[in-house]
């Protein structure tokens, strides 16, 4: 029987966690938690209604009432947290998920894990801009393709828009239209006055 014939996906996100590899684990587990219905838990919106350990378990012998979607949101919420918690390869991601945890949620709670990986792995403050305009000044032109997925890399790996002459163009859209001519040879200037 196939994954599709049983609705199940088998493979786990893994995270190695290292800052460079976060941005793409954070984005399988999304799709992961989307394909299991359980996106709900990792929006940070929805789970300011889901019941403590204490209500779920008052609300889950129920069948028919509201407090059974609650009751599914707690769940979904368990769920992700254990997909989340098996897919950590390293000390790194298992103290992430640890900080979550409480009385009333001892699996932890998803979108805090989401929140904090984000926030230390592709930070989007002063200092991360200048890093990412460092990251991009070393890049070097050889061809269109490597280009592309070289300047696609490293801005994947912080939480800032590039723009160029302020016409709202992500980094990305630009360097996917590139020709030599274009990027081949870049001003003393290098990025940060090309993509302002």
């Amino acid at each position: 029987m196939s994954e599709a014939d049983t609705g199940r996906m088998s493979t786990i996100p893994k995270w190695d966690g290292r800052a460079e590899t976060c941005p793409h684990y954070i984005s399988q587990l999304g799709v992961l938690a989307e394909y299991h219905d359980y996106s709900d838990a990792m929006d940070e919106i929805e789970m300011a209604t889901c019941p403590t350990k204490t209500q779920f378990v008052a609300i889950s012998s129920n069948t028919v009432s509201p407090g059974l979607q609650l009751a599914m949101l707690y769940k979904a919420n368990n769920r992700i947290c254990a997909i989340i918690t098996l897919g950590q390869g390293s000390d790194h991601g298992l103290a992430l998920i640890d900080k979550t945890k409480s009385p009333d949620y001892p699996q932890g709670l998803a979108w805090k894990f989401v929140k904090a990986a984000m926030k230390k792995n592709k930070p989007n403050d002063a200092s991360a801009e200048m890093e990412l305009d460092a990251a991009l000044d070393k890049l070097q032109f050889r061809q269109a393709g490597t280009f592309y997925n070289d300047v696609v890399s490293v801005c994947a790996r912080y939480d800032i828009q590039k723009n160029r002459n302020g016409s709202g163009q992500a980094v990305e859209e630009e360097a996917a239209g590139c020709s030599v001519h274009q990027y081949g040879s870049r001003s003393s200037e290098g990025w940060s006055a090309q993509f302002r």
